[in-house]
Formats: C-alpha cells, structure tokens, sequence
C-alpha cells in the first residue's frame, strides 16, 4: 500500500476497494488525472490552482481524494460530495468551481518535497508509486515555486 494512502479511510465499493488519500487532483484534457498528495501546508491546492489557471486542467478533488482501483487496471481519482467543486486558496478562502471533473484516470504522482538537493536530482532515475495495487510515474518536485506547474506539464512527455 502506498506512503499515501490511509490505512484507516478505506470502504469497499464491488470488487474495488476506495481509499481517502490527502491529496489534490486535477485533470488535465488529453492527458489525465494529476495525483498531489502531502500534507498540510505543501503546496498540494496551490499547485492545483496554477495549473488550473495557467494550463486549463479542471478541478477534480482538493485536499481530500478519493481513489480506486478500476478494472482496466487504471486508477481512478474522485472527489468527496461534500467538497466538489472547492478548492481552497490560502489567504483568499474557499473558492467555487463550477465545472469540475467528476473522475479521472490518475496519469501520474506528484509529489512536493523540501528542498534539498537530494529529493529533488537534476537528472533523476525514474520513480513509482503504487496505490491499491497500480504503479505510476512519480515525480518528486522541489518546494513549490512559480516554475512548478510548468515542471509537471514537461513530465508529461
């Protein structure tokens, strides 16, 4: 089970068991769900919010993702209903979206990480994560600065 999936938020939907993870989601057109897991503070909603304004991704889920595995083999990523369509925006409040994405098929991990020279390699190894039984690209970013939506776009060639 993966480092961000919780133990204790799990239910079982059918065959397919759902996990609450503390992530961020957004979906990007043509390309897929962008998984943001950390903690509170890391920068998961902000980085949601820049490439949602600056690279047209919609809201999936903000701070709260609920995951599961599909049958295909693909992970899916939805939000809670009682915060759909919110996306919190420190020092600014919560703030509506009104079109956002009901589901999508995780693309990959992103994952926050302090900055030191070591989590965050120039020319990294490539990395996974595995969540309910599926193994994505990860890819571990600096702390989140104005260059980091654009670092997650170039991951995705």
């Amino acid at each position: 089970m993966s480092a961000f999936v919780s133990q204790t938020d799990q239910t079982n939907q059918g065959a397919c068991q759902a996990h609450g993870l503390h992530a961020s989601c957004v979906h990007m057109p043509a390309r897929g769900g962008v998984l943001i897991p950390g903690p509170s503070g890391a920068g998961k909603s902000t980085l949601a919010l820049m490439l949602i304004e600056r690279f047209g991704a919609a809201l999936v889920a903000d701070d709260q993702t609920v995951v599961t595995g599909g049958d295909d083999g693909t992970l899916l990523a939805s939000c809670p209903p009682t915060i759909k369509g919110q996306l919190e925006v420190r020092g600014v409040g919560i703030v509506p979206y009104n079109q956002p994405v009901a589901e999508t098929s995780v693309a990959m991990v992103v994952a926050l990480t302090a900055c030191d020279t070591e989590s965050t390699a120039r020319l990294p190894a490539p990395l996974w994560e595995e969540i309910s039984g599926i193994k994505l690209p990860l890819y571990r970013l600096g702390p989140l600065c104005i260059c980091t939506a654009g670092r997650v776009m170039a991951a995705y060639r």
